[in-house]
């Protein structure tokens, strides 16, 4: 017997080993709501035997998803938080990077703004000179390229020009 309506939904052991699987899923690290409820559409998708009309199942859905939000699962400002933490400490992306990564993520404007507002303009410049520092002989013989590459890895023009400046008068003072 199939259920008609959303309220019969999650008592289904189909529903309730979904909803477990993903939440281990969400607790593995900081995701956004977006992402959580792609992957929801994607297992629900992959499964034949889903039962329930599409207006119940969506239903559920919205069910499942404001559950995880309020349970401490899914937290938009807490994933961009986390995101451009490790992604600036860890990878040396620049801000224009991880923002781009957390608008595809589907964070709202407002998390993004605060997540990289978090981390200092000193720490941004600091890692572009980093950056640059490890490519030293080719920035200094090669500055266009070197200014090309910290454009990929999400650094603003102005803190590469910046980062090409330091490392050129580095070179000069040894």
């Amino acid at each position: 017997m199939k259920p008609t309506n959303s309220a019969e939904l999650p008592q289904r052991p189909e529903a309730k080993a979904l909803v477990a699987r993903l939440q281990k899923w969400c607790g593995l690290r900081d995701r956004s709501v977006r992402e959580a409820n792609d992957k929801l559409n994607a297992w629900l998708g992959a499964s034949d035997a889903w039962p329930g009309s599409p207006e119940a199942t969506d239903g559920w859905r919205r069910a499942v998803m404001d559950g995880l939000v309020a349970q401490g699962f899914l937290d938009d400002e807490r994933c961009a938080a986390s995101y451009a933490r490790v992604h600036h400490e860890h990878k040396s992306w620049g801000p224009l990077k991880i923002r781009a990564g957390l608008r595809a993520r589907g964070v709202s404007p407002s998390a993004i703004d605060a997540a990289l507002a978090a981390i200092d303009d000193e720490a941004w410049q600091a890692s572009c000179t980093a950056l640059a520092r490890r490519r030293q002989r080719e920035a200094l013989t090669h500055r266009d390229r070197t200014l090309r590459w910290l454009a990929s890895r999400g650094f603003p023009p102005y803190m590469a020009f910046e980062a090409c400046a330091a490392v050129s008068l580095e070179d000069r003072d040894t």
